[in-house]
């Protein structure tokens, strides 16, 4: 059973990190709705997102809004992910560590039963990095091009 037993934490713990917010907005406006689990879906990865999201609701702005949020979490973990290259890359390891801890304990703890909406206590720490990432990226992209960043360095990122 100690297999089983993390099987299930980990799948928990990936629905913590992954599952939509729309989820919960399908349960409150479609009453009598059923939540829905992306794991429990049989198809094909792009399939079973479009199931996970257009499953238990037959609201167009609940698609739609289901669509922009896996936009929007895939664009955040991208920054995030480069935010904490940058801090890494720029030897600030304590700063890094401080915001991975919370996004990692918040993700761990809820592993008995994971939702997206537990994702909300790790969110503001999600946003630091990525905001971090986004601004390294954008001033690598205009360092030429633009007089604001010209006279910016990686320190006045941080």
């Amino acid at each position: 059973y100690p297999f089983l037993t993390l099987k299930i934490w980990f799948l928990n713990i990936l629905k913590t990190y992954f599952g939509l917010y729309q989820v919960e907005w399908k349960l409150f406006f479609d009453n009598g709705g059923q939540g829905v689990s992306f794991f429990s879906l049989g198809d094909s990865w792009l399939m079973n997102i479009k199931h996970y999201i257009m499953q238990g609701t037959d609201k167009v702005w609940l698609h739609m809004l289901g669509w922009y949020e896996i936009v929007y979490l895939l664009l955040e973990y991208i920054f995030a992910f480069i935010g904490t290259l940058f801090l890494f890359v720029k030897k600030k390891f304590w700063i890094g560590f401080f915001a991975l801890s919370f996004v990692l304990y918040f993700g761990l703890v809820t592993g008995p039963d994971g939702s997206g909406r537990f994702r909300m206590m790790s969110e503001p720490w999600l946003l630091v990095l990525a905001s971090l990432g986004g601004a390294w990226a954008c001033a690598r992209c205009d360092k030429n091009s633009n007089a604001f960043t010209k006279n910016m360095d990686e320190r006045d990122i941080i």
